[in-house]
């Protein structure tokens, strides 16, 4: 015998709730009116199809699914609209919604977690590790402290000597200081 599930009766949703998703999903649309009216198809929102490069894509979390969705509806009403500004109305619309509303994205979520499941069994979360750019740190500016000598008679912007720059103990600010020093020269050579 099937189980038969009252909508209102269950409160929160998480991955591991023994309730199927889809069955959730149904019972959340057959409401008249459904808590949202989707803009997209639901296969689009919620199927996750590998990348144009053939690489698998994460599973869609609640957010990113009703931003798929708000912002076709946006496109609809103005074509003009930058992905920026797109961007906020999305994220205070998101902030904006009723318990129900979020509720029934977090069923879309967990449906799209389990499609994904389903399409892409032995799929593995793997980031790709970035290359990091090379950071100034204390320790590199120190090693350039020592080539560096301090510029003798220059006139900075506001008629400041490099003595009033310098005032400070700290051997930073003096380090800072003559790497301004040198780049003021720089630009203007």
């Amino acid at each position: 015998m099937s189980k038969i599930y009252n909508i209102n009766s269950i409160e929160l949703f998480d991955s591991d709730s023994q309730v199927d998703p889809e069955i959730l999903l149904q019972l959340l649309l057959s409401q008249t009116p459904p808590p949202y009216q989707l803009t997209l198809p639901l296969d689009d929102l919620v199927n996750s199809p590998p990348k144009s490069n053939g690489t698998i894509p994460r599973p869609k979390n609640s957010f990113i699914i009703f931003r798929n969705d708000y912002s076709a509806r946006i496109k609809t009403q103005s074509s003009n609209m930058t992905v920026a500004k797109i961007s906020r109305i999305v994220s205070q619309a998101w902030k904006n919604q009723p318990a129900s509303v979020l509720q029934f994205f977090e069923i879309l979520s967990m449906v799209s977690y389990q499609r994904h499941r389903n399409m892409y069994p032995n799929y593995k979360y793997a980031p790709q590790k970035k290359e990091k750019n090379p950071q100034i740190t204390q320790s590199s500016l120190i090693l350039v402290s020592d080539e560096i000598e301090p510029p003798k008679n220059i006139s900075y912007a506001a008629d400041l000597s490099y003595d009033m720059f310098s005032t400070f103990d700290d051997e930073n600010t003096i380090l800072i200081d003559k790497m301004l020093g040198i780049f003021y020269d720089k630009i203007h050579l």
